[in-house]
């Protein structure tokens, strides 16, 4: 009978994209962590200096205070070995709650980025509109050179989750240049990207060791529920978006197949 269902579960496995073998190098539910301080649980340390306003967990929710300076950072550790055409996602599933005192126009400092041991790459934040309305923004490399470009989606403060996901694709360090795409909001993993970005500057020649959440002047009251970094855009998807229909509905059928499968064999033994 054991050998049985190890078949139909092996079965099923078979109809399930290859995603799942992915590498994931983070894999955060929030929902699994203690109320309080965030530094000290499960692998997060503080990162800089600065100790004042740490970062909270609150309700199963990650929560950075907006309008903040010199607060809090933190960081979790992950290796990642990058080469030339290698891509690196990571993704959230998160409320932008606030907009803080900044009046509109006022793009804040970056709430996460990629740390590659010296600097903070690939960096998100929020461009606010009018006081209730927002776009997400991002940077490639580098300040001056590569400003925050926001996508093209209007979105609204303090309404439903919105799931952000960014590719860091490395480029050669030479004539192929770095890119960086963000989604906003996708429902499928063919959706295109919402924003693309080429690196102006030097190109991003250093590993990944970490993943950073800054309260460093960011203006926006913000509740991350869960967060993802993998090499695939469908499982940074699967962790942090609903996944696709298309994809919910191949479980289900293998699902079905599978267990018919088993119940056959079982009734034959």
């Amino acid at each position: 009978m054991k050998k049985s269902l190890l078949t139909a579960v092996c079965f099923v496995l078979t109809l399930v994209p290859t995603a799942s073998r992915a590498a994931v190098y983070l894999n955060e539910d929030f929902s699994t962590y203690a109320d309080g301080a965030l530094v000290g649980q499960n692998g997060w340390t503080q990162y800089s200096a600065a100790t004042t306003n740490p970062i909270q967990i609150s309700g199963g929710k990650l929560v950075m205070a907006g309008n903040t300076v010199d607060n809090q950072d933190a960081q979790k550790a992950l290796t990642f070995t990058h080469s030339a055409g290698t891509t690196l996602y990571f993704g959230f599933q998160m409320e932008v709650t606030g907009p803080g005192v900044n009046g509109a126009g006022f793009t804040s400092s970056y709430f996460t980025g990629l740390f590659d041991g010296s600097f903070v790459n690939t960096r998100v934040g929020f461009l606010n509109i009018d006081g209730s309305t927002y776009q997400v923004s991002a940077r490639i490399n580098g300040q001056g050179s590569n400003p925050f470009t926001s996508a093209s989606d209007v979105l609204s403060f303090n309404t439903d989750p919105v799931t952000i996901i960014l590719g860091f694709t490395y480029g050669d360090g030479g004539s192929v240049a770095d890119t960086l795409n963000l989604w906003v909001n996708p429902t499928s993993l063919s959706d295109p990207a919402d924003l693309s970005l080429t690196n102006a500057g030097t190109a991003i020649s250093s590993n990944v060791t970490a993943l950073v959440l800054s309260q460093y002047s960011f203006s926006s009251d913000t509740t991350i529920n869960k967060l993802a970094v993998a090499d695939t855009f469908s499982e940074t998807f699967s962790v942090v978006a609903v996944p696709e229909p298309g994809i919910m509905s191949l479980l289900a059928i293998g699902a079905g197949v599978g267990l018919t499968v088993w119940r056959r064999r079982r009734a034959q033994a």
